[in-house]
């Protein structure tokens, strides 16, 4: 359960400005569950907006090798933001990371 919570607040601390926290949290949880897919996406992201794209490269690599259905569709029907500027920085943070979903 930690990792999941983990993933929420990396992500939420990145969807608040906080990319410095946002980081830390992403690292500690790709440490703590190294085979949690769901939590690997999100680190993805962060580490990829943060500017640490081998890490995100990495994140989405195992993420890619864990779940052969990791693809647009996954990703819009998984992530139903409530504001459209949180998806959208999302999907970004995947493709800095080298996603072409």
């Amino acid at each position: 359960n930690r990792a999941a919570v983990l993933g929420d607040i990396t992500i939420c601390e990145l969807f608040a400005g906080d990319v410095e926290a946002s980081i830390a949290s992403a690292r500690e949880l790709r440490d703590l569950a190294p085979e949690y897919c769901r939590g690997l996406q999100r680190v993805a992201v962060v580490l990829a907006h943060g500017g640490h794209l081998d890490e995100a490269a990495a994140a989405l690599a195992r993420v890619q090798d864990l779940q052969e259905d990791f693809d647009a569709d996954y990703v819009r029907e998984t992530y139903p933001y409530v504001k459209p500027e949180h998806f959208e920085m999302f999907v970004e943070g995947l493709r800095r990371a080298g996603w072409t979903g």
